[in-house]
């Protein structure tokens, strides 16, 4: 694993990388990750996967060309993490939207590469927050860790720990998935499953075959189990497993929607697909003082065979 050293002007105890990773401040403070089978970035603020290349299949995450790398501020694209609330939270009254851990620079606590595999872990604290310490936001002392595991597959964990307090919040891992044609991708794996159609003010629906796209979709679906995302142009399916999850969100603003969106160029709405790993809604998690919760995803890609 790394070790540390004390940076001069902050006094902040920093971690040396290890081979395989280098540090860059451009355009937001990252490290860059080089493993035998994949390549990828991770920004340290929100603790953000941002890209995953595996060298079999090429990059796997979208990044919008508008995406805005100023500190404090949201990036779009890659994997932002969507704590403590979803949206404006259960209630409909938070702000920012989807929480405040994206926009927050977690502390890097642990690195290495075991067995070829890239590994981070990141904490965060109230005292971490973009905005400051917020006792509604991490009550009690609260923690939240996210690891990165990184080389074929790209694994995730969001783990939260309760302080003294009870704590209940919403989570959410935001993946922006790159693919060929929008249009001529199917999403398996959600058939018979009941959803919120967000584009509806809400209304309780049930999927009927596969998920495709012919305008805007903003679904929260009742699903804990694994998404396939079929992309015929780009020859390709990525597998979206989870593990304590009991909500899937599926997203994209669509043609006309994606005019509102300040950081999404016009055209790039076709480029790509959110399905997104959470606990969202009337699954939001509550933990007791002392308790923790861990919530898994991992991502793989396999190539189509050619027809003989």
């Amino acid at each position: 694993m790394s070790s540390t050293t004390t940076d001069r002007e902050t006094g902040r105890r920093e971690r040396r990388l290890p081979d395989g990773m280098t540090a860059s401040d451009h355009p937001l403070s990252s490290i860059d990750i080089e493993t035998p089978e994949a390549t990828g970035r991770v920004l340290r603020q929100g603790a953000q996967v941002l890209e995953w290349a595996p060298t079999a299949t090429g990059p796997v995450l979208w990044v919008s060309s508008k995406a805005r790398f100023e500190p404090g501020h949201e990036v779009r694209g890659g994997v932002p993490v969507c704590f403590p609330w979803f949206g404006a939270g259960v209630h409909g009254h938070r702000k920012p939207s989807h929480g405040v851990a994206r926009t927050s620079t977690w502390q890097l606590v642990e690195s290495g590469m075991p067995e070829g595999v890239g590994h981070l872990l990141f904490q965060l604290t109230a005292s971490d927050l973009a905005d400051g310490p917020d006792p509604d936001a991490l009550p009690g002392g609260a923690v939240a860790y996210l690891s990165v595991a990184m080389a074929d597959k790209l694994r995730i964990d969001l783990t939260v720990q309760a302080g003294s307090e009870e704590f209940t919040f919403e989570e959410a891992l935001h993946t922006y998935f790159s693919v060929g044609e929008l249009k001529r991708v199917s999403i398996e794996g959600l058939d018979g499953h009941d959803y919120a159609d967000k584009t509806r003010d809400f209304e309780q629906l049930r999927q009927e075959g596969d998920v495709t796209f012919d305008g805007e979709v903003d679904r929260v679906y009742d699903h804990s189990g694994a998404a396939r995302i079929v992309d015929p142009l780009l020859q390709r399916t990525i597998t979206v497993a989870k593990r304590n999850s009991a909500s899937t969100i599926v997203w994209n603003p669509g043609s006309d929607k994606v005019t509102s969106i300040v950081d999404i160029d016009d055209t790039e709405w076709s480029g790509f697909v959110c399905v997104e790993t959470g606990n969202v809604r009337e699954h939001a998690i509550t933990l007791q003082p002392g308790d923790s919760h861990t919530m898994t995803v991992v991502i793989d890609v396999a190539l189509h065979k050619q027809a003989d």
